[in-house]
């Protein structure tokens, strides 16, 4: 009896060490490819913070010394939501970079060294290109609330009220689409539209290192690049792109946590 308690104390100390180590090996794995693209991203949203704040402040300048304008017109003409947009396109292809032999990554390299299931690491790293994107969009909406309080603030009383902030939320689609008060819907399809992009981005990769193809990643980012920036308001373009974003994220989870799920068997 004495023997079988020792043998059963031995093997859980042997799972917690191989459990311990696997976890080890997967920080490890996050602390090395963050390294890639942490800086860069940073770098990015400060760059397009910048870009921003000169258009805004250029453009509210020149229109206040000849005329009033409004909020609405300021994000109109100095194409903010281009800004956004491109951005965002910038950051996908940075993510998308990362993950591809030739780029100068390291990726795969990365994931042969650790010894690691490759199919379980990009389920993880699904959820650090979410992160990822989700700074993008908070940077943007922090941006917003900064332009339009400095509106506010500045801008003769004659021309603004205690609720412009709030109704130029609903007016300005850069703003709308990325904060969307009282349309739940709206921010479930940005929030599952993300998460899409970010599993197809990391499949991408993995079909790139593995010698096949992957279309649908092309054509989110097209989607994600053109309808993100401004407000989807027809339901049938809301309903589509809630299908699809959902189809995308089920169809890669299906891939990967099968093709896990096999190596073990």
């Amino acid at each position: 009896m004495k023997q079988i308690n020792k043998t059963e104390k031995r093997s859980k100390t042997k799972n917690l060490i191989l459990k311990g180590g696997h976890v080890k090996k997967i920080i490890t794995f996050l602390q090395i490819a963050s390294k890639y693209i942490f800086p860069k991203m940073l770098l990015l949203l400060l760059l397009m913070s910048g870009v921003e704040a000169l258009l805004f402040f250029g453009e509210f300048r020149s229109s206040t010394t000849l005329s009033p304008i409004s909020l609405q017109n300021i994000y109109t003409s100095t194409h903010l939501s281009i800004v956004f947009a491109l951005s965002l396109l910038l950051l996908i292809l940075l993510m998308t970079l990362q993950g591809i032999t030739g780029s100068g990554s390291q990726f795969g390299y990365t994931l042969m060294r650790l010894s690691l299931k490759e199919e379980k690491l990009m389920l993880i790293w699904s959820g650090y290109y979410f992160l990822c994107l989700l700074c993008i969009v908070l940077t943007q909406v922090a941006l917003n609330f900064g332009f339009t309080y400095f509106y506010v603030n500045h801008m003769d009383s004659t021309y603004v009220n205690a609720q412009t902030m709030f109704v130029n939320t609903y007016q300005i689609p850069l703003m709308h689409s990325l904060l969307p008060l009282s349309e739940p819907i709206q921010l479930v399809m940005l929030l599952l539209l993300l998460l899409a992009l970010s599993f197809t981005t990391a499949y991408f990769s993995y079909c790139q290192r593995h010698g096949r193809k992957c279309f649908l990643h092309s054509m989110l980012s097209v989607c994600a690049a053109v309808l993100v920036p401004n407000s989807v308001t027809s339901f049938g373009m809301t309903l589509f792109l809630l299908i699809l974003a959902a189809a995308s994220v089920f169809y890669v989870l299906d891939v990967f946590l099968r093709r896990a799920l096999s190596y073990e068997t």
